[in-house]
């Protein structure tokens, strides 16, 4: 989700689509708080974007585990400046974020009575 707003942004901005590496941020976030595959907060990936940048999905492929980091900052496509809250449940907010920011990310936090939800 992090990396598909950023995306997002760039091309609108004029640079293109370009690929983001999830895995990069798999594998980087651990001292930002993320978990891996297991579990990652938004707000601790667009903390590191913004602190060291982030790669490319074809320089830093996504192989689907945990690895250790291997972030090449030469190789790093953008950073970002910073990154707003949108106030939860005030769909307004939302709409006009999309409107004049464009391209967002957003999460649920899914307990374990959601995880294993299978229907009805």
């Amino acid at each position: 989700m992090s990396t598909g707003a950023i995306e997002g942004q760039l091309a609108i901005n004029g640079r293109g689509l370009v690929s983001l590496s999830e895995q990069n941020l798999i594998d980087c976030t651990f001292s930002y708080k993320n978990k891996g595959c297991n579990r990652g907060v938004m707000d601790y990936a667009f903390n590191y974007i913004h602190d060291y940048g982030i790669e490319s999905e074809q320089d830093y492929p996504y192989e689907g585990s945990d690895d250790t980091c291997k972030f090449n900052e030469s190789l790093s496509v953008t950073k970002i400046s910073g990154y707003r809250h949108i106030p939860e449940g005030d769909e307004l907010a939302l709409q006009k974020a999309v409107d004049q920011i464009g391209p967002i990310s957003a999460g649920i936090h899914a307990t374990n009575v959601f995880k294993y939800y299978t229907g009805g």
